[in-house]
């Protein structure tokens, strides 16, 4: 069994490198819109360092959505899925391998946006870490709810449009909480604690309910 899980862990990841033009349009269109923000904002210097970082988690959140068509819905049209699971693998531990290639596939690209917004926005080195830092600890809850949400959406014939009305909702509060760890607090606050303990609890939440409802729906078939 573990190695069918290592195995089935490498596959996904490859096939996810594989499927990179998805990450490349949605890269491209994050960073489009970087553009047009810095140069309609670039005459307020005050007002566009103010809005950077929620500017680059909002627009991350809806370029999230754009390189999902593969995450469930090939497995299910060529019958890969089905022999998956009548071999033993539970739908949970499905959803867990996809929620991990999402998340190793759309980190790096991610990396390398945000460090060209960075310079876009015209943000300092300190603000791009503590932005960096909060999306590497508020992306696996992301990814989890991603793949949820795909799950839910697998047999959706608009899957684009669907996806971002049930997930938003439930991305919000991981946003407010990112974006409050990606601002520095003063010193005994307490700010960046409660922060990170939130989005701790946030991710035992989904890391419970995501891959169950995703494993159930996959079930049902």
């Amino acid at each position: 069994m573990i190695k069918q899980l290592f195995f089935l862990i490498n596959r996904e990841v490859v096939i996810g490198w594989r499927q990179q033009q998805d990450v490349v349009v949605a890269s491209a269109f994050f960073l489009v819109a970087i553009f047009v923000f810095a140069i309609t904002l670039s005459t307020d210097q005050l007002l566009l360092s103010q809005t950077a970082i929620p500017i680059i988690w909002v627009l991350l959140l809806l370029t999230n959505f754009m390189p999902l068509d593969h995450l469930w819905a090939d497995d299910w049209r060529d019958g890969t899925l089905e022999q998956l699971l009548s071999c033993g693998i539970t739908g949970w531990q499905l959803a867990l391998i996809k929620a991990l290639r999402h998340f190793l596939v759309m980190m790096p690209t991610i990396f390398l946006a945000t460090a060209l917004a960075a310079i876009l926005l015209d943000m300092s080195f300190g603000q791009w870490e503590r932005v960096l830092l909060s999306l590497l600890l508020s992306f696996p809850s992301l990814s989890l709810l991603t793949v949820m949400g795909a799950a839910l959406t697998v047999r959706a014939v608009r899957q684009q449009l669907i996806l971002p009305i049930i997930l938003l909702p439930l991305m919000i509060p991981v946003l407010l909480f990112g974006v409050g760890l990606s601002y520095p607090m003063p010193v005994g606050g307490g700010g960046t604690y409660n922060n990170l303990m939130l989005l701790a609890a946030l991710f035992l939440f989904f890391l419970i309910l995501c891959p169950w409802v995703s494993g159930w729906v996959i079930r049902q078939g």
